[in-house]
């Protein structure tokens, strides 16, 4: 069995905790990042409420805030970069400013 290293590699907290309201043909409706809908699930994947995510598990609501400034979506391990410090030591993301988090990979 091959061993595996440990990296410590940061994301903006908008990867797991992110929801806004999207004005669409029908109505408004709300888009968020989760929890990916289905048992022992661990990534995080965006979802909305309407009935074209239902059917096709995308949507152009999902579409338009992934085009819009106000998802940061930082990642260390796609987009590079280092986390910048706040005055109590506090990571945040080089991108917005959000607070950064810390996961383990094992590589």
């Amino acid at each position: 069995m091959p061993d595996f290293t440990e990296e410590v590699h940061f994301h903006c907290a908008s990867v797991e905790d992110y929801s806004t309201e999207i004005k669409g043909s029908t109505g408004t409706h709300k888009v968020w990042v989760g929890r990916a809908n289905w048992p022992g699930a661990a990534q995080y994947e965006f979802q909305c409420d309407c009935k074209g995510f239902k059917f096709r598990k995308t949507c152009k609501h999902i579409k338009q805030v992934k085009e819009s400034e106000s998802y940061c979506g930082w990642h260390q391990m796609i987009g590079g970069g280092e986390v910048v410090r706040d005055e109590n030591n506090v990571a945040c993301c080089p991108e917005c400013g959000n607070l950064a988090i810390a996961m383990r990979y094992a590589v």
